[in-house]
């Protein structure tokens, strides 16, 4: 959909009190003597549209009346209704008033048919129709040509870019790569803080084998105590058996000792019954000698019988004694093997034959487990922590190192994309410009340079006029006309892609003489009747009558100081 401005209304506005500028589609000629005020004109246009930078002062109460305190500047534009839509769809009226108010004080603010409206609302509304006071491809104001020569090819191209309708690609571009940037940023902050987790990662998981090795000693130690009770048991066991076997062995000595000290006390007493025989026959008959020496052998016998059994009661004595040492011994260690069977462990690990192996083992382990007193039991809840912590880091950094190359690839395919619109386009407008230029009798093209690298991409134009060869334009090169010319005529050559209704143009037949003033103006009328809806508002001192026909010329003067302004009928 297009619009139109219809009407410009400049209340208490630089040297206008009040003042109604009619204006229509196709050519408006705004003329008038040097200073009369045709150039606020085009300044109250752009500053109703919402330009950041004015021409006249720093600051927008600059450009309020002399002695006054609010300046109003109204713009009546179409919203005729086409094809069951309007240029601006939140207005249901076949026109829409824009207004910006500026006071003295510093403030100011914007209207929507008499609606205060957000400045960015309102400037989507027109980036909609195409329409940007901030872009001099679509208001040239007073010497912009000479700036738009003199811009950067870098800016140029922006400029460019805007006009044709792609700029935002390079806003999605840039836009991408402003979140690559942040993604980049997150991503080293991530990666220090990987690297921050990874190292205490590494401090606990040290602390958490050292933990392990810990508990591991500690089960190995546990399994040794029982080794060692085994071992003590079995010994006790062994000792309990063996005591057992010498109790029974000297029970076997005492029953032997017992019969023969039964044997000897049956010898005394038969030798001490035969002593008597033989002591009354002594005394009843005469004495013998072989009597007495039987008798005296009957004395040695008793007396041998009494030895042996005196030495067989003192070896039944010590085996008595023995025997009462190893009921005790046997007593203690049955009381022993109770105490242990209380104490005894489920578990049961055949132990080794040497038990100071295994009170060697254990010792070692003791000691090293001394050595761990700092670790405690929360370090596997740390480590946990950390690893939970190092995990969660990890996954994020991989989630931003996928984003970065899903970005990379976005940003490739935009780039991609902006570089094929841009040479299509540029192929196209060369014809063009080519075309153009041949019509004013000049050679050129326009060319882009550093595709690569969009921040350092440019846009250049070559022209050439009289000696044919066509050079770099900038503003040493061409001459003052020649530069309009070769503007003009590249302006033309965007028309097909140009969005924008609204042209406007500032004086740009300064200093040209009549040849180039025939071309140009004819290079104007052309784009306006090549596309009728366009509007198009020609600021000039000189009426330049005998080049446009059949257009609205309005007429700017000044009197005792205040701009007036009349239509040409």
């Amino acid at each position: 959909m297009r619009t139109y401005i219809k009407e410009v209304i400049l209340e208490n506005f630089l040297s206008y009190d009040y003042a109604r500028i009619p204006l229509y589609k196709g050519i408006n000629l705004i003329t008038g003597p040097n200073g009369s005020g045709k150039s606020s004109i085009l300044l109250g246009i752009s500053v109703a549209l919402g330009q950041t930078h004015t021409e006249r002062g720093r600051r927008l109460s600059d450009l309020i009346n002399y002695n006054k305190e609010v300046a109003r500047i109204s713009l009546i534009l179409d919203n005729t209704e086409r094809q069951n839509k309007r240029p601006f769809p939140n207005s249901k009226l076949d026109q829409v008033m824009i207004t910006r108010i500026i006071r003295k004080d510093g403030n100011y603010w914007f209207e929507f048919n008499q609606e205060i409206i957000d400045k960015y609302q309102l400037q989507r509304y027109l980036k909609k129709l195409g329409i940007d006071p901030n872009n001099m491809l679509i208001i040239m104001h007073q010497n912009m040509i000479e700036k738009f020569v003199a811009l950067d090819p870098r800016e140029r191209l922006i400029y460019f870019e805007e006009v044709i309708g792609i700029s935002g690609l390079r806003r999605n571009i840039q836009g991408a790569i402003g979140k690559l940037e942040e993604i980049e940023k997150s991503r080293k902050s991530i990666e220090e803080a990987l690297r921050n987790a990874e190292t205490n990662l590494n401090y606990w998981k040290k602390m958490y084998e050292k933990y392990e090795r810990k508990i591991e000693l500690k089960k190995r130690l546990n399994e040794l105590k029982i080794e060692l009770f085994w071992r003590k048991y079995k010994e006790v066991l062994n000792e309990l058996n063996k005591k057992n076997e010498e109790k029974n062995n000297l029970n076997d000595k005492k029953e032997k000792l017992m019969k023969k000290l039964f044997y000897f006390n049956n010898l005394i007493n038969e030798s001490r019954k035969k002593f008597d025989i033989l002591k009354n026959k002594l005394i009843k008959i005469e004495i013998n000698s072989s009597l007495i020496e039987e008798l005296f052998l009957e004395v040695e016998n008793y007396s041998n019988y009494k030895s042996e059994k005196v030495l067989t009661e003192f070896k039944l004595d010590l085996i008595n004694n023995e025997m009462n040492k190893i009921k005790n011994e046997i007593n203690n260690l049955q009381i022993l093997i109770k105490d242990l069977e209380k104490k005894k462990p489920s578990e049961f690990l055949e132990p080794r034959p040497n038990i100071k192996e295994i009170e060697d083992e254990m010792k070692l382990i003791q000691f090293e487990i001394k050595n761990m007193d700092d670790i405690t039991e929360e370090i596997p809840q740390k480590y946990n922590e950390y690893k939970k912590i190092y995990e969660e880091i990890k996954l994020k950094s991989y989630e931003i190192n996928e984003n970065k190359s899903k970005l990379l690839n976005e940003i490739n395919e935009r780039i991609k994309a902006w570089k094929n619109n841009l040479m299509n386009i540029l192929e196209d407008i060369n014809n063009e410009f080519i075309k153009i230029l041949e019509y004013i009798e000049g050679v050129g093209k326009v060319e882009i340079h550093n595709l690569d690298d969009i921040n350092n991409a440019s846009l250049e134009i070559k022209v050439g006029f009289r000696e044919g060869v066509p050079r770099i334009l900038d503003s040493y090169s061409q001459s003052g006309g020649e530069r309009t010319l070769a503007t003009l005529a590249f302006l033309l050559s965007l028309q097909k892609y140009m969005k924008s209704p609204i042209r406007a143009i500032d004086e740009f037949d300064t200093h040209m003489d009549p040849l180039n003033k025939e071309r140009a103006t004819k290079l104007i009328t052309s784009i306006v009747k090549n596309d009728p809806e366009l509007q198009f508002i020609i600021i000039t001192p000189d009426p330049l009558l005998e080049y446009f026909n059949d257009c609205n010329i309005i007429i700017v003067t000044k009197q005792q100081g205040i701009s007036k302004v009349n239509k040409l009928k």
